[in-house]
This record gives C-alpha cells, structure tokens and sequence, in this order.
C-alpha cells in the first residue's frame, strides 16, 4: 500500500518549512487577531453588532490532518459533477461558545519562507515592467494591488521604486508585444554604457502607463498610479482603472500586504489607540474581548515570524 501524497502547495514546500507532528508540511496561514470588515464598520456600511457577528462566525480551516476531501458525486448522464461540499464547508473550524476558531501560523514555517526567498522583500535592482490587464471588475484573481504591494515593498527597501514600471491595460489589449520591444530598448541602454545605471537607462518615453482598448496611451508619467496606496490624491490612470482593495487591507493591514501572522494587542489597547476610527464602541468592549480572546493585530509592528537577514 502506497503513502498517501498530500495534494498541496505547502507540500512542495516542506523542504522549507518543514513538517508538523502529524507528518504534514507546515504552513504560514494565520487569521488570529484579523477584523474582518473593520473598514466598513469604521465608514459605517455596517453596524457594530454586524461587525461582531462576522468575526465571532469567521473562524478559518481545520489544521491538516483534520481535513477531509471534498464530497462529490457524479450523476448518470450528468456531464458536471455535483460537490455536495459546497466551498469546502465541511473543513472550517467547529465554533465553540458562539466563537469560530481561527487558524494558526507555524513561526517556525514564516521564517523558513522569507529565509528560502519564497517571500519578495523588496531587494530588486533590474529593469522591470510590471504589465497586467485590468481585470478587477470581473474580480479576477490577478488583481491589481500586487503591483502596488511589490512597489511599497521596493521603496520600503531602498527608497524608491523607480526601476519598476507599471503598465496596465483594457482587456481586450495585449501590451506584452510593446513590453518586449521597450524592454529590449531598455536593455540595450545598459549594454550600450555599462557605465549607466538601470533608472538613468530607462527609454524617455517609458514610464507608469495606462492604456485603452485600441493600445493608445490614455495617460503616463509618475503620478498616474498615485491613490489609497500610497495616500495621495487619485492619479489620472487610477481614476479610468480604479484599484479594489483586499479583505486583509480592509481589515486594517498595510498596502504592502507583507505581514503573515500579526504581533496582537488588548482590545483596550486597540481602542485607546483609535483603532475603530470616530466610532464610540466602548460598550461593545467586553464582547471584542470575547470575540478576540487573543486580542488584535497590531500592524504597526510589522510581521510576527519575519526573521532579521542580513544584507537584506
């Protein structure tokens, strides 16, 4: 009888993060301490006790060796199968005393990832073109503040972001055959004078860039990504292709969506320091407290289970 494989993307990384008790390989998920939907109450789309209800129902996934496959059954002349486990609901943590459980990172398995570089950090000194097609309306996967994540994270680093550029476009044009043909100008700058360095090596047309349907340059230039990311006013390509924000930023994180497990605080700490904006919710503390029973993520003091590297 052959092992069973574990079918999983932590599984291809357990040289790295290394195995739990039960054999299986660690991961770096962590919901403890996240308020969900704590941008929507402190704008006052939803009420305090709307806020609470989420969070105590929230919970997260079961640890590994609890999970169980989906349940699907394939019906006679019936071409799709049906998953009578609808969005894996059997695998979410039980709730106890009206609270769900949250899931737990392994530290040991966040060191591994940003030791092993699986985790981009901002040190990038080549010529980049960050190119995507704006897909946020159809709620696509390939969502825009990626690019954005990955310039505060190169600024964050060495101060600027300036050797990468951000093109993104309608959908119904493909602007990777320019991407290449600039790219190569681009490359035969530094060919053609070592000497040069990448940012003064950039082509002078080349720069953050919007584009339409037809593949026509709608706007370009410094500041036309500017916007919530960065707090300042909307740019001219982000008012056209407008960024949605992520569940993890609207629960409070920063832009750079770098942090894997939050340090916590006191949810005393958390209202004396403003957490819930203008809203009066003090009475609402001892059932926070219950909701949170470890408190709440403190994203001023970064990544929990980032290491300290040197040289990086």
């Amino acid at each position: 009888m052959s092992e069973q494989v574990n079918w999983n993307y932590w599984e291809d990384l357990n040289g790295l993060v290394g195995r739990d008790a039960n054999g299986f390989a660690k991961t770096t998920w962590d919901n403890v301490g996240v308020q969900y939907g704590l941008q929507a109450l402190k704008d006052r789309n939803i009420d305090v006790e709307t806020f609470i209800e989420l969070n105590q129902k929230i919970g997260g996934w079961r640890q590994q060796a609890q999970l169980k496959a989906e349940n699907i059954k394939q019906i006679p002349l019936i071409k799709w199968p049906l998953w009578l486990s609808l969005w894996g609901n059997h695998n979410i943590t039980d709730t106890e005393n009206g609270i769900a459980a949250r899931h737990q990172a392994d530290l040991e398995a966040i060191e591994g990832a940003y030791r092993s570089g699986q985790v981009f950090v901002g040190k990038l000194s080549l010529p980049t073109l960050d190119i995507r097609h704006y897909l946020e309306e159809d709620l696509d996967m390939h969502h825009m503040s990626a690019s954005f994540n990955t310039r505060i994270r190169i600024e964050q680093h060495q101060g600027n972001a300036d050797n990468q550029i951000i093109w993104v476009s309608h959908k119904d044009f493909n602007p990777v055959v320019r991407g290449f043909e600039v790219m190569d100008q681009w490359m035969d700058n530094l060919r053609n004078d070592p000497q040069r360095d990448v940012v003064k090596a950039i082509p002078p047309y080349l720069s953050d860039s919007c584009f339409n349907q037809d593949g026509k340059i709608i706007n370009q230039g410094a500041t036309v990504w500017d916007g919530r990311w960065n707090k300042k006013t909307k740019g001219a390509c982000s008012e056209i292709y407008p960024m949605f924000s992520t569940v993890r930023i609207a629960a409070g994180a920063t832009w750079e969506a770098s942090i894997f497990k939050c340090h916590l605080q006191s949810i005393g700490m958390a209202l004396e320091k403003g957490i819930y904006g203008r809203l009066d919710i003090g009475g609402y503390q001892k059932i926070l407290e219950k909701t949170f029973p470890n408190g709440v993520c403190d994203y001023d003091k970064g990544d929990l289970g980032r290491p300290t590297m040197i040289g990086i």
